[in-house]
């Protein structure tokens, strides 16, 4: 990763968010690189006012708040289309605010035209706005999130980032 260093993109000492950051995009493969960076954080009554306004229906419940990520990527280097969620994978990388419980995601719906990121395809030199929403215990925000990767030997890495603000 790379970006400009608060933190060290470690669970215990995550990089922020709202910078923006280049990895590696890999699958199967590796299939080139990306920018992301995190330019909007909702949660509690901000979040549900928003998502309400943009057609949800489904009221989070006691002690249950919705957050709201909206993320850009730009593929600028690489050969074939991929999906966004080779980049963020909400099924995998979405973590509590200690980066100890991972949020199961579900696809909450909102009609603000912004992608679903697991709806979102990409090719190479396209930028996306796209979007996760999840449901979670009240306790467990500010989120956290992860981005793996591999090291030069195909061993798998990890670069955390946290939705706190600084």
């Amino acid at each position: 990763m790379k970006g400009k260093n608060k933190g060290n993109g470690s669970k215990k000492n995550p990089y922020s968010a709202y910078d923006t950051y280049t990895t590696d995009i890999f699958g199967a493969r590796y299939y080139g690189q990306a920018k992301v960076k995190l330019i909007d954080y909702k949660d509690g009554k901000e979040a549900l006012s928003y998502l309400k306004k943009n057609g949800l229906k489904k009221s989070p419940g006691k002690s249950k708040e919705y957050v709201y990520l909206k993320f850009r990527i730009d593929y600028f280097e690489g050969q074939e289309e991929i999906l966004a969620d080779l980049v963020v994978n909400p099924y995998t990388c979405f973590y509590t605010s200690n980066s100890n419980n991972q949020i199961k995601w579900e696809n909450i719906k909102c009609n603000d035209g912004i992608k679903d990121i697991v709806e979102a395809d990409m090719s190479p030199g396209d930028s996306l706005i796209y979007k996760v929403i999840f449901l979670v215990n009240s306790k467990e925000k500010p989120v956290t999130y992860k981005i793996t990767g591999y090291n030069d030997d195909w061993n798998p890495t990890e670069t955390w980032f946290t939705t706190k603000k600084k």
